[in-house]
């Protein structure tokens, strides 16, 4: 639900803004972070992933960092662009796209927190 919600509020968002298919990217941009951020709290279902060592499983830092590099990729190169119908869109909306893409680890800490008291 979080990812729903996390899209459909930066599409409508973008839509307002950029254009269709800029707005279209924008909204994967977020629905892969979405998923990372899900991927970081998914290591524990009772510790929080702010009491968890970053770094204590170097595979997923790993996985996240070459994940980001080809979503950029996908974004921003031209040729890349063409095959995948991406667009690419203005860098401030990254100020956009993060803070919706938290919306899943929020409500997945909160129901930690809820579940450990």
């Amino acid at each position: 639900m979080a990812m729903a919600f996390s899209s459909l509020s930066v599409f409508y968002i973008a839509s307002r803004a950029l254009t269709v298919p800029q707005a279209r990217t924008v909204t994967f941009a977020t629905v892969i972070m979405v998923h990372l951020f899900y991927l970081l709290t998914a290591r524990s279902t009772e510790r929080s992933v702010f009491k968890m060592d970053p770094l204590s499983n170097k595979w997923i830092i790993y996985g996240v960092s070459v994940t980001i590099f080809i979503m950029i990729l996908i974004i921003y190169v031209p040729h890349l662009e063409f095959v995948f119908n991406t667009s690419p869109f203005p860098l401030q909306w990254w100020a956009v796209v993060i803070p919706f893409s938290l919306t899943g680890i929020t409500l997945i800490e909160i129901e930690k927190l809820i579940g450990r008291r």
